[in-house]
């Protein structure tokens, strides 16, 4: 028993403005593409997702060239977001991390969480319209 990632989402992380990235039980996850789409970028993002260090996080390097090169504001942050299904307890857990670098402050990093049988249903339903497919 333990928890089984089933979705990842990153926004603005490097060249990654939002991406959705589903896991299906049973079936590897295979990352193919052109040169400079993002593959590395992707798995970077796992990495920095899963390590919880602040200083991974380097915001003229992490926050998309738009965003830090533009007006910055509320996109100034990189968010990555899994979705785990916790066996044991038969429900959906959301864990969202959020990374900052501000002049007066540093780095930031920002985790919540969210768990609920609620989504469960809602997660069901999905991953019985994606098996129809």
């Amino acid at each position: 028993m333990g928890y089984i990632l089933k979705k990842v989402i990153v926004k603005r992380y490097r060249s990654i403005n939002n991406l959705e990235i589903l896991f299906k039980d049973g079936e590897p996850l295979i990352i193919c593409g052109s040169n400079n789409i993002g593959k590395t970028n992707f798995l970077r993002a796992l990495d920095l997702f899963f390590s919880l260090d602040k200083e991974k996080f380097n915001a003229q390097r992490d926050v998309p060239f738009n965003i830090a090169d533009g007006s910055r504001g509320d996109g100034y942050n990189t968010e990555i977001t899994a979705e785990f299904y916790d066996e044991e307890k038969n429900c959906i857990v959301l864990i969202k991390e959020k990374y900052t670098e501000k002049d007066d402050v540093g780095r930031e990093l920002t985790i919540s969480g969210k768990k609920g049988k609620q989504n469960r249903k809602l997660y069901l339903m999905k991953l019985k319209s994606l098996r129809k497919k």
